[in-house]
C-alpha cells in the first residue's frame, strides 16, 4: 500500500508561529510607540528654540516681542495659537514657516479653530510685550494651563501648579514643555515643579 504524504502545517504548529508572532509584535509594538514619542520630543525642542530665535529677532525691530496666541481680525482668524505666531511671518518673515505642534489634539475643533500650533503667552509692561513663554502640551496632550495674568505669568489649572514634562516620569507622563524668554522681572510667585520663581524663569525644558 502506498503511503500519502503529509503537507502543510498542524494546528499545533501553527498555533506555537501565531504565538511566536504575538510575542515578537509584543516586544516590537511599544518600542516602537516609544520611539515616535522620542522623536516628536526632539523635534518641539527643536521647533521652540527656532520659534524663540525668531521672538528675539522681532525685538529687535519692534523693541516688542510679538502678541500672545489670541485669534484677531489682523491675523486672518487663525486658530487661537497661531494667531500671535502669525506676526513672525508677515509683514516681515522671521520664521519660514509656522510648525505645528504634534501633541496638539487636531480631532478636536474649538470656537477658535482647530488647534495645532504651538501655544504662546506675553507679559506686557508699559504697553509693551516684555517677556514671553512658548510651550507644548506633551504626550499627554493636556494642558497645564499657563497663562499670561499681566503683568505678570500664572497657572490656572492643576491646583495653580506647572509641571514640566520629564520622561523619566514615564514617557507619556504629565507636563507640558515650556520655554520662557524675555524679562525675567515679570515673574511672581509662580509655581512650577513644585518650586515658587519670584523674578526669574524656571528652566527652559526642566533643565
Amino acid at each position: 500500500m502506498t503511503r500519502l504524504e503529509q503537507n502543510g502545517f498542524t494546528l499545533i504548529e501553527l498555533l506555537i508561529v501565531v504565538a511566536i508572532i504575538g510575542i515578537l509584535a509584543a516586544i516590537a509594538v511599544p518600542n516602537f510607540i516609544n520611539a515616535q514619542i522620542r522623536a516628536k520630543v526632539a523635534r518641539v525642542k527643536s521647533d521652540i528654540r527656532a520659534l524663540s530665535q525668531a521672538h528675539e529677532m522681532y525685538r529687535l525691530d519692534n523693541n516688542t516681542y510679538p502678541p500672545e496666541s489670541e485669534d484677531d481680525i489682523f491675523t486672518g482668524r487663525r486658530s487661537r495659537s497661531e494667531a500671535g505666531l502669525f506676526f513672525l511671518t508677515a509683514p516681515v518673515s522671521y520664521i519660514s514657516s509656522l510648525p505645528h505642534d504634534p501633541f496638539q489634539d487636531t480631532s478636536i475643533a474649538r470656537f477658535e479653530g482647530t488647534e495645532a500650533a504651538y501655544e504662546t503667552g506675553v507679559a506686557t509692561r508699559a504697553k509693551k510685550n516684555v517677556a514671553y513663554n512658548i510651550f507644548s502640551r506633551g504626550p499627554d496632550m493636556a494642558e497645564n494651563g499657563l497663562y499670561s495674568a499681566q503683568p505678570f505669568f500664572g497657572i490656572q489649572r492643576n491646583n495653580g501648579q506647572g509641571n514640566t514634562y520629564a520622561p523619566s516620569n514615564g514617557l507619556v507622563s504629565n507636563g507640558d514643555i515650556y520655554w520662557y524668554g524675555g524679562d525675567s522681572s515679570v515673574v511672581l510667585n509662580l509655581m512650577v515643579d513644585g518650586r515658587i520663581y519670584n523674578g526669574n524663569f524656571p528652566p527652559n525644558f526642566g533643565g
